[in-house]
């Protein structure tokens, strides 16, 4: 990564859904899982970008919970971090035709199935749900990854709430255990390409928050 100056962690808006969306397309280019859900469209840039514009606008980025990293030279977005609040689940209503787009009216109903799956194996008590962070390539190493979850982490321990997300590689897994983040189960997914679930108990000390690394 080229030497840049980064602002502080603020929020991703709605103006911004597409710089964000193109963002975590890149990120999630080579990841298993993100490509099982796409299958035959795994190679379909224009695809992918459609199914993170739905997983931003089922939710997060209405209820100001995206988190943005930037140069602050450019205003480039550097990471994007993507939370649901504690009690949403299941897949909106309002990101249903952003879906299709990206995986047309036969893969909905596996993308509906994966999302029961992942709402059945999140634990019952309120917590928060990080749905996706990534890096721009160019940024990785940076720590960038690692200053989003310190900042969102560090607001969620002042509630004692709990957190969870999918790792889907052993790289994100060894991040997210500095952070606090323990494996619980590994998912059914198409293709067998299964993340791991983690949970993170409210008021867990995270390493990450004084190492924050990429």
């Amino acid at each position: 990564m080229t030497r840049t100056t980064l602002t502080q962690v603020t929020p991703v808006t709605r103006g911004e859904i597409d710089a964000a969306a193109e963002l975590l397309t890149l990120a999630f280019a080579d990841d298993a899982p993100t490509r099982a859900l796409l299958q035959e469209r795994g190679d379909d840039v224009r695809a992918r970008h459609r199914l993170f514009r739905a997983v931003l606008l089922g939710g997060p980025l209405q209820n100001g919970t995206v988190d943005g990293v930037r140069d602050l030279d450019t205003g480039r977005l550097l990471g994007v971090a993507v939370w649901s609040r504690p009690g949403e689940t299941g897949m909106r209503t309002a990101a249903l035709p952003e879906y299709v787009r990206a995986i047309g009216i036969g893969g909905l109903s596996r993308a509906l199935r994966v999302s029961d799956a992942i709402d059945a194996h999140r634990p019952a008590v309120p917590h928060w749900y990080l749905k996706a962070v990534g890096v721009a390539p160019d940024a990785v190493g940076g720590g960038i990854g690692g200053t989003l979850l310190s900042s969102r982490l560090e607001l969620i321990d002042a509630t004692g709430s709990p957190a969870y997300l999918e790792s889907s590689n052993d790289r994100t897994t060894a991040l997210y255990r500095r952070h606090g983040f323990v494996p619980l189960t590994r998912l059914p997914w198409p293709d067998g390409a299964g993340p791991t679930a983690m949970w993170r108990t409210g008021g867990t000390p995270s390493r990450g928050a004084r190492h924050a690394a990429e």
